[in-house]
């Protein structure tokens, strides 16, 4: 039997299933998918490389490569979309992204709280204050 769906009942689910894409993967995980099947290469010690080309990684597959990519990188999907930069100021905006989450990581596990612990400032932090104003 069918029923309707009030607006307040449709927001609900909608609001559920927000990060989710219909067949039940999370959105990031299988954008993160996305770019590594079409970033990723391997070469051997010849120097013949290929990518993943017609390979499909299974779900289960796909959330552990996904988990350890995010512990041992340190980048998330919106890191590596990189909206048109190109080199070399996407590789710095990928090393900052992992720097902000090792300090973060490194003042967690040290027990620093409130501002304490390791600070790291980057170019980007420094509201571009000159480098010589410090002597």
């Amino acid at each position: 039997m069918l029923k309707k769906l009030t607006a307040s009942k449709c927001s609900q689910l909608l609001e559920q299933r927000k990060d989710f894409l219909t067949c039940g993967c999370l959105t990031d995980v299988t954008l993160l998918d996305l770019y590594l099947w079409k970033t990723w290469t391997a070469s051997n010690n010849t120097g013949q490389s290929e990518g993943l080309c017609n390979q499909c990684i299974n779900p289960h597959t796909r959330l552990f490569i996904a988990g350890a990519y995010r512990t041992h990188v340190g980048l998330v999907v919106d890191n590596l979309y990189t909206k048109g930069q190109k080199e070399p100021e996407v590789t710095k905006h990928h090393l900052h992204a992992q720097i902000q989450r090792l300090v973060a990581k490194y003042n967690s596990v040290a027990g620093f709280h409130h501002g304490k612990g390791l600070i790291i400032l980057l170019p980007e932090d420094s509201d571009n204050e000159d480098d010589n104003d410090l002597n």
